[in-house]
């Protein structure tokens, strides 16, 4: 548990700026606040946990881009309570990295898609045994 003016200070943040970065924190279930005025406190949650990222932004918009199959600098700004321009070099940066593709748009328009996952084996790999790759269902080996 820690203390919301701890975590101000942690973090080097105005107290209205703290709010706007833990709402879609605490919307997602990923950080839990207890208590209220000036007892409140957060913790960790039990939602979806992302792999570690360079900037914690990054996670952010990953988030909002698996959730709602694009993130742009607008929505990525208003969940960080950061400029667009902050944002537009967050997800310039992610899509560098790899992390986001661009889905085709333009100027304020434009919105990025989490990257395609490569590499990945198939659900069956070629060499398995006949037990273990799925038959049809009867009614369909029926016709």
């Amino acid at each position: 548990m820690v203390a919301a003016g701890d975590l101000r200070a942690a973090l080097g943040v105005s107290r209205s700026q703290l709010a706007r970065v833990l709402a879609p924190l605490v919307a997602m279930e990923r950080v839990v606040r207890e208590g209220g005025s000036s007892g409140t406190r957060y913790r960790l949650g039990g939602g979806p946990v992302l792999p570690d990222v360079p900037d914690p932004r990054w996670a952010l918009a990953l988030e909002i881009a698996r959730r709602d199959g694009r993130v742009t600098r607008t929505a990525l700004a208003a969940a960080t309570g950061g400029s667009e321009r902050t944002a537009a070099r967050v997800l310039a940066a992610m899509v560098e990295a790899g992390v986001l593709v661009e889905d085709g748009g333009k100027g304020r328009g434009a919105g990025y898609a989490p990257a395609p996952i490569t590499g990945v084996a198939c659900a069956t790999p070629p060499s398995a045994p006949p037990a273990l790759v799925a038959a049809p269902p009867p009614a369909a080996a029926a016709r």
